[in-house]
Order: structure tokens, then C-alpha cells, then sequence
């Protein structure tokens, strides 16, 4: 198995929205290679776990699934973006996703309070958040290193 880390600044860097102790990680996307390559993912996410001895979710958490939610109409069409793509790739690839509306959206989550431009939402039960603790994400990466994945390429200060 080959990993390849691309990070646009540093490991463990201060910017973005995601920028604590977790990242997001999501399989819908608006770009198929996007959806594809996260899809993919997924099960080496749960191979790593495992190799490391670790339980199910302490790297990638997916229990309590990925809300995203927007409107088809005025999303951009950026890989954030275009709920519309993003619908049709989760169709289209068979990503088990749910296609809530607005009113869905209220009733099971009674804590939000959607803006008027929302029209509906997507849940995701293998999408969620990747725990990068930065000491479990530096002790991992370089015990891998160390010990049995050669083919470990990190990429910092990046962005493609």
C-alpha cells in the first residue's frame, strides 16, 4: 500500500476551518475522483486501524455519520460545492446516502436552525471526522516510516 500526505501548509498547522486536533472527512463531493478516491478510502482508513491495533473509529470516527447540507440552487460549483453534483455522485456510485429536506432536517435535528436558502440536506453514515491528534498522527506516521511502509511520500506546504 502506498500513502501519499499532501498538506497545503504544515502538519499540525493553525488555518482552515478544521484546523483542532480533527479533520473532516467526507465521501460525497461534487467531483466524482473526489467521491471515488474518499470511497476507496474508507476501508484502508479501517485496514490502518487495524494494523495499529486500534479500535474501529479512534482514527477515522464515523458514529455519528456527516451532515452536509445546502441548496442546489445557489451551492457554487466548488469541490465544497453544487449539491446538485454531489446528489448525483452519491447516486451514482451507490454511496448509501440520505437525501433529507428541510423540513427532515428540523424535525430530526431539533438544535438547527437551517437558514432560508436551505433546501435540504445529505447523511452520511461513512463520512465523519479523522482524529489527527497531533502526537497519535506524528507517532503513527513514524513508526509506518520506521518500520514496514518504505513508500510513505509527505508533502507539506502544497496544495493541488
Amino acid at each position: 500500500m502506498n500513502i501519499v500526505i499532501v498538506e497545503q501548509f504544515t502538519i499540525g498547522n493553525s488555518y482552515g476551518g478544521s484546523h483542532d486536533n480533527v479533520r473532516q472527512f467526507r465521501q460525497p463531493h461534487s467531483k466524482r475522483y473526489l467521491a471515488e478516491l474518499a470511497k476507496i478510502s474508507f476501508d484502508k482508513w479501517r485496514e490502518l486501524e487495524k494494523d495499529f491495533g486500534l479500535s474501529e473509529n479512534s482514527l477515522l470516527n464515523t458514529t455519528n455519520r456527516f451532515l452536509y447540507f445546502g441548496n442546489g440552487e445557489f451551492s457554487p460549483d466548488t469541490v465544497e460545492g453544487n449539491l446538485n453534483k454531489i446528489d448525483q455522485n452519491c447516486i451514482e456510485l451507490n454511496m448509501n446516502c440520505e437525501i433529507v429536506n428541510v423540513t427532515q432536517l428540523r424535525d430530526r435535528f431539533w438544535f438547527f436552525t437551517p437558514s432560508a436558502i436551505v433546501d435540504r440536506g445529505i447523511l452520511h453514515s461513512n463520512s465523519g471526522y479523522i482524529n489527527v491528534t497531533l502526537l497519535l498522527l506524528l507517532s503513527i506516521l513514524r513508526t509506518t516510516i520506521e518500520t514496514q511502509y518504505q513508500n510513505i511520500l509527505i508533502r507539506e506546504n502544497k496544495s493541488f
